[in-house]
């Protein structure tokens, strides 16, 4: 009975929280993709964007940070979102292995744009290379 109730209690927060889950376009790629660069632990949509004043909204965070901006002036001629979009909609018609394709073209620009932005610095003077190898980035956590 009692493991009922801690199946069911799970049950509901996961429900509850994919309540609050955005549609986020390209960040679960992106953040995959640094945190298999740099073994973060986590890394959250913080990383780019500005924090909320309301951290359970649902709107989309179109605000983007020093770090995130320097990322955006690399990626925005590359229209990300709709081919992000278009790799969606071929998995849902069976065709997983173009959408894989679509979704590694698009690590590899991320990967191509974080190069750049590695090497540039912030108002601080330290590099953005420097401040991720460090966990000092907005919103990313090394393992402990």
């Amino acid at each position: 009975m009692k493991r009922i109730q801690i199946v069911t209690r799970y049950l509901l927060l996961a429900a509850l929280l994919s309540c609050f889950a955005s549609d986020a376009s390209a960040h679960p790629l992106f953040m995959r993709t640094l945190k298999a660069k740099y073994g973060f632990e986590t890394v959250s949509c913080a990383t780019c964007h500005m924090k909320r004043d309301n951290p359970l909204s649902n709107a989309p965070r179109p605000e983007r940070n020093a770090f995130g901006q320097r990322f955006n002036s690399f990626l925005e001629d590359k229209d990300i979102k709709g081919r992000l979009q278009d790799a969606k909609s071929l998995k849902g018609d069976g065709k997983d292995r173009e959408a894989r394709r679509i979704e590694r073209a698009i690590a590899s620009e991320f990967l191509q744009a974080l190069i750049k932005v590695e090497s540039e610095k912030n108002d601080a003077g330290k590099t953005y290379a420097e401040l991720l190898k460090a966990g000092e980035v907005e919103g990313v956590r090394l393992p402990e």
